[in-house]
């Protein structure tokens, strides 16, 4: 099962939400992410900070095109997961079970400038995306 269909597009704001059902192994997603030019290496470079994850390359579609493939093989492991698991995984980064909806996360604690925080960002090199998996 891969997740093809991913999406990436500019945008201010967007949730962080998963709606992860084991028993057909899919996943929706839309997440918040950032790209933006690395100082020193002069790398694009798209993350997300809910999940951890991020692509980088010498062009932003070589960079969306690696967090694409690390979104997948992400997704690939927490669908092989017991629901446990799986809770366990999504609550150490921070995202939470929805308690009316169990098969729905969300995380409003990743903060995209706080992240950055973290990186060496060019100036004026930012572009805020939402990352779309269905």
């Amino acid at each position: 099962m891969a997740f093809a269909q991913f999406k990436i597009v500019s945008a201010d704001t967007a949730r962080n939400s998963l709606r992860i059902n084991l028993t057909n192994e899919t996943i929706k997603a839309e997440l918040a992410g950032v790209g933006f030019i690395d100082n020193d290496t002069k790398q694009h470079v798209s993350y997300i900070p809910s999940l951890e994850l991020s692509g980088y390359g010498e062009t932003i579609e070589k960079s969306q095109e690696m967090i694409k493939f690390n979104m997948d093989q992400l997704f690939r492991h927490l669908i092989k997961l017991n629901s446990f698991q799986l809770l366990a995984d999504l609550r150490e980064l921070g995202w939470v079970k929805n308690k009316f909806f169990n098969k729905q996360f969300s995380n409003s604690d990743s903060n995209i400038d706080d992240a950055l925080k973290n990186f060496n960002v060019e100036e004026n090199s930012i572009n805020r995306l939402k990352l779309i998996a269905a």
